[in-house]
């Protein structure tokens, strides 16, 4: 009777088991079905979304255009090719890893098909478990029919966007798809898929779909899914106010038409007179009627304007306008000499007026100088109207400390060779010759966090006296501005470009090397200070540029007479091409042949002045990207050229084969190597996330020319992902040369990962022998150097006290392109100009003066 009842129990339980598995399946998004699959599919109507449109829409959630631009092709389905319009959209998806890529068994994505229910759910499970999201509160938004549908089937478009719009809401700021009320006011592209909005901001259209059916009424019966809706839809929304879904810019889809009035804020009003007002913004010029007809004329003014069907309804005209110089240019704020610091609007807007009008994206208005007037309202800065080209002749310097180990001082002391004052912006006092003075951030003297330095002789000079440089104390022309922060004080020096020159030539050339020399360095410091300056790196400190390798090192030696000659003997000079200064990049010693431009930084574009060469008197073209000739010509200085019909090796002196860096070479054991290596990798790939790549797979690579943005060596997959560690070293190989010789991509295996390195300036950080010597030309060492002295060279592997290890033999010390400063010495010597020097290192440059 016991083993019945046991038995039956048993039963049972089993048919509870097949019950909860049959009630799983049927409620697959959390309710309890009650119809045939079949008869479901007969009553339940509206329109479907496509397997494309549910991956099109999640993708966004994990990947703006600009981020599914830099993602590996990981696609492996057969049906979509890396050239159809969705299929940047499905690599996303599996690249987030809410879609499985194809397998053997089933190699078709289907994208066509419309989505099941089973499928939208387990994408859901995946996604809210990848963003942490909580799916039980997310259920409660379910639309009612969830709680009925089964597996098969097939979801409505109408449910799949109440989620999606559910799920945006609750990853408020974690992704970048925004809900958004925006006007349209046109096109700027011919194509019509680049539209401007009221914000400013432009917004791409081609993938936008209009739902705006299924916001506003019930869909009418309709088992059809539409195809992608693009830009010839997007016309008729010109001139409306929509609420729509954005994706940084891209337009998602459109939800509705709004009925309510728009105010565009912060407008450069062109004209305004009788019934319109001609209106600028973000590159578009565009005139409005208004309803009623304006009181009075203007021209030229700032103010938000209010839309309503389509014609002005109201003005705001904003007339306070102030203009001094621009001290510091923060994020959210902006200080104006004599005006203090001034927080800047929501909606503030940059318009340059000189020349073509134009509107600028970015706060790029230059510190120290005052062509830029603001318009101002409720104490907030709400445009800026640039009105002059800046004649660029004053520099602002921000000093570091001593041995240049940060921008913050604790505290300053100074004095000043002549009479001086002290101005605290409340009052100026004046001092005597001599006098010391010590501020920290807290000193009563900084009233009103900054105090500024001025010499009351032409030629007088601030020492900074807690500043220690090459040359001592560091005596400073021109005036001294010291900022107090939470972090400390901030030291700027403002002199004219010419001033800074003098104290800039000598401590990058040595005076030793002559008059032509210096004038060489003169144009090349003038050249590359000019266009640092105008690229306002500084400005959020108030300066232009800083003392240290960053940039320039300024007087880290002191001006001579030889400098101050040099200067004013080129006078305004700077190189040009194409009518703008050019960069004039310059470093220490050429391993025999400058690199072009394109070869030693990632971003950069081939450029005609910055083309390398052979550094002879011949005129002979070379090409060293190849691993044994380049090798050779390290080893022997020699080069192959014809002669009388055959190919023979001929000797090159180059002009900087007499110099100690010329040739170097340096031997690390693999657990030095790797502790540089691993110390560094991390920092170097938050640098710059497509420098340092990182195997990940292998796979049949015979369609790898359309997998855009994954980056094949051998067979084998790198992506960029962050790793800290390679584990040990095992081995090493170039893959990749400049026609310099200069490596451009090095292979570094290890225990724990393969990465590919790409650049100079990774390679000489990540190889960098900073405790190991580094042995030059005539045999004598040199110590502790934080970079791999240039990225010249090749690699042995072999042993270093019983221990293995890799020899670095490398030429010349720097980046390697334009300029050698030791190559100059060598055609000084030889009786050649500055302009004829400066002729052989960029290529088709010309001289022209600046200030003219």
């Amino acid at each position: 009777m016991q083993k019945k009842e046991w038995i039956k129990k048993l039963i049972l339980a089993g048919i509870c088991v097949v019950i909860f598995i049959i009630l799983l399946f049927r409620n697959i998004l959390g309710g309890v079905g009650d119809k045939d699959s079949g008869e479901q599919s007969k009553t339940i109507y509206g329109e479907r979304i496509t397997r494309a449109e549910a991956i099109r829409l999640f993708s966004y959630l994990f990947y703006d255009s600009e981020g599914r631009k830099g993602l590996s092709f990981l696609s492996e389905y057969t049906d979509v090719s890396a050239k159809d319009e969705y299929s940047e959209y499905l690599n996303a998806a599996i690249n987030a890893g809410f879609v499985s890529n194809a397998t053997n068994e089933d190699k078709k994505a289907r994208l066509s098909e419309n989505i099941t229910c089973g499928e939208f759910r387990d994408m859901l499970f995946i996604i809210t478990d990848l963003y942490q999201m909580d799916y039980n509160k997310l259920k409660k938004t379910f639309p009612a029919r969830f709680s009925t549908v089964r597996e098969n089937d097939e979801l409505l478009l109408s449910e799949f966007l109440t989620t999606y719009e559910s799920m945006i809401s609750m990853l408020k700021g974690e992704t970048k798809l925004s809900s958004r009320e925006l006007y349209f006011i046109g096109s700027l592209s011919e194509a019509g898929d680049v539209i401007l909005a009221q914000d400013g901001n432009q917004y791409h259209t081609a993938y936008f779909r209009n739902y705006e059916d299924l916001f506003q009424s019930e869909q009418e019966p309709s088992t059809k899914a539409v195809p992608f809706r693009g830009k010839e839809d997007f016309e008729k929304y010109i001139g409306k106010f929509l609420s729509v879904i954005t994706c940084s810019d891209e337009l998602v889809y459109v939800k509705s038409q709004i009925d309510k009035p728009v105010v565009l804020k912060n407008v450069y009003m062109i004209e305004g007179k009788d019934k319109g007002i001609k209106i600028f913004l973000s590159g578009m010029t565009r005139t409005f009627e208004t309803s009623l007809t304006l009181s009075d004329s203007f021209t030229e003014k700032v103010g938000d304007i209010t839309l309503s069907g389509g014609l002005i309804t109201g003005v705001t005209i904003k007339p306070d306008v102030i203009r001094g110089k621009v001290l510091v240019i923060g994020k959210n704020e902006i200080e104006v000499e004599g005006y203090g610091v001034l927080p800047l609007d929501e909606n503030y807007r940059i318009y340059k007026l000189f020349g073509e009008m134009e509107m600028e994206k970015t706060n790029n208005i230059l510190v120290g100088y005052s062509v830029t007037d603001f318009v101002v309202s409720e104490g907030k800065i709400c445009a800026a109207l640039i009105r002059d080209q800046i004649k660029a002749e004053n520099i602002r310097v921000l000093i570091n400390t001593s041995n240049y180990q940060g921008i913050y001082h604790e505290s300053v002391s100074f004095t000043v060779d002549c009479p001086f004052t002290v101005d605290n912006g409340e009052e100026s006092v004046r001092y005597e010759k001599d006098e010391e003075i010590t501020v920290s951030k807290d000193s009563n003297l900084i009233v009103k966090g900054r105090i500024k330095i001025t010499p009351l002789e032409e030629h007088g000079k601030v020492a900074l006296l807690n500043v220690k440089r090459n040359l001592g104390v560091p005596r400073y022309r021109g005036t001294i501005e010291i900022v107090a922060n939470e972090k400390g004080l901030i030291v700027i020096n403002e002199l004219s470009i010419e001033e800074y020159l003098y104290a800039v030539v000598p401590s990058e050339m040595p005076v030793s090397y002559g008059n032509e020399a210096l004038k060489v360095q003169a144009v090349c410091a003038r050249s590359y200070a000019f266009n640092q300056l105008y690229a306002n790196k500084y400005s959020a400190y108030g300066a232009h540029v800083d003392d240290s390798v960053s940039c320039q090192v300024y007087n880290n030696v002191a001006e001579s007479d030889a400098s101050i000659i040099a200067v004013k003997d080129t006078y305004g000079k700077v190189l040009t091409q194409g009518g703008k200064v050019i960069t004039a990049y310059y470093f220490s010693t050429s391993c025999g042949h400058t690199a072009s431009i394109e070869d030693v930084w990632q971003d950069a574009k081939p450029t005609k002045y910055l083309t390398g060469n052979l550094q002879t008197e011949k005129n002979i073209t070379v090409d060293f990207s190849k691993e044994e000739v380049f090798r050779n010509f390290l080893a022997n200085d020699t080069v192959a050229v014809m002669a009388e019909g055959a190919t023979k090796e001929e000797p090159m002196t180059t002009y900087d084969s007499g110099f100690l860096m010329y040739r170097w070479n340096v031997t690390m054991d693999t657990g030095t190597l790797s502790k540089q290596i691993n110390s560094n990798i991390l920092n170097c790939y938050n640098s710059n996330k497509t420098s340092i790549l990182t195997y990940v797979t292998s796979q049949d690579l015979n369609d790898a020319t359309e997998i855009p943005g994954a980056t094949i060596v051998e067979g084998k997959v790198f992506k960029s992902i962050p790793v800290s560690s390679i584990g040990t070293v095992t081995d090493m190989k170039v893959i990749t040369r400049g026609t310099s010789g200069i490596i451009k991509e090095l292979l570094i295996k290890g225990t724990e990962n393969t990465i590919l390195v790409r650049y100079q300036t990774n390679i000489r950080k990540l190889l960098a022998p900073v405790a190991t010597e580094v042995v030059r030309l005539d045999g004598s060492t040199v110590n502790g150097m934080s970079l791999l002295p240039s990225a010249f060279i090749v690699i042995d592997k072999g042993s270093k006290d019983s221990k293995t290890a890799f020899t670095f033999t490398g030429g010349g010390f720097g980046h390697g392109t334009g300029m050698s400063q030791n190559g100059v010495k060598t055609m000084v010597n030889q009786g050649k100009s500055y302009e004829e020097i400066l002729k052989h290192y960029y290529t088709d440059a010309n001289l022209e003066v600046i200030y003219e």
